[in-house]
């Protein structure tokens, strides 16, 4: 038979030992495991308690937490966050874009104008275009590259199939104008436009409208 010394058994897993093995020891031993690295399938018998110790991960140190924001307002290179709060601060958001309006040629004063998507046209039907869901459009964004002049004004118009929608802004001095308090709800399949409305005078300009778009 062999005899294991000390310091044989405590580098050799218990599971390991044979029926032909003898202890041969004077006193008696707390064999204890020091270092996880020793155990292959480690488990737990309880919570785990960091005792105000981190985590490090290989490419992140010192993760000291995980949390469950619904907001993210607690945001930190140094925590991690619950799926529940992922998946609520993600529904929260929705799904956002933003649609331009905006045409190579300027507007003439007086004369009344349709805005789609890289096109302008006196007639509403040829600029139209379709939304392929239902959605919030909001935020409304006007600039344009000359002031109107004087009295005169430039108004921007979201356009529902042929009606005004609420979201409008208009442009009397500068060069900017918004509307950040309307919103319009759009239907799948519902076709829109941007109208402008030069005042009779007003100086010939390049427009860009920009509005924010919500799926809902």
């Amino acid at each position: 038979m062999s005899e294991l010394t000390t310091k044989t058994l405590l580098r050799k897993a218990i599971t390991s030992l044979t029926l032909g093995d003898k202890l041969n020891l004077a006193d008696t031993i707390d064999i204890k495991i020091t270092d996880l690295v020793d155990d292959l399938t480690p488990q737990l018998g309880g919570d785990l308690d960091l005792n105000s110790k981190n985590i490090d991960f290989p490419t992140t140190a010192n993760i000291s937490d995980c949390l469950d924001d619904d907001t993210m307002a607690t945001a930190s290179a140094t925590t991690l966050a619950t799926s529940e709060s992922i998946k609520a601060y993600v529904d929260s958001i929705g799904s956002k874009s933003t649609l331009v309006f905006q045409a190579p040629l300027d507007y003439t004063g007086g004369t009344t104008e349709f805005y789609g998507v890289g096109v302008q046209n006196t007639s509403r039907a040829e600029v139209q275009f379709q939304m392929p869901f239902a959605c919030n459009i909001k935020n409304m964004r006007a600039a344009v590259t000359t002031t109107p002049g004087g009295a005169e004004s430039v108004a921007f118009t979201l356009m529902n199939e042929g009606a005004d929608s609420t979201l409008t802004c208009t442009i009397t001095t500068g060069t900017s104008a918004n509307d950040l308090v309307n919103i319009h709800a759009e239907t799948a399949g519902g076709f829109i436009s941007l109208k402008i409305v030069p005042s009779a005078s007003a100086a010939g300009a390049r427009a860009k409208v920009v509005v924010e778009v919500e799926s809902t």
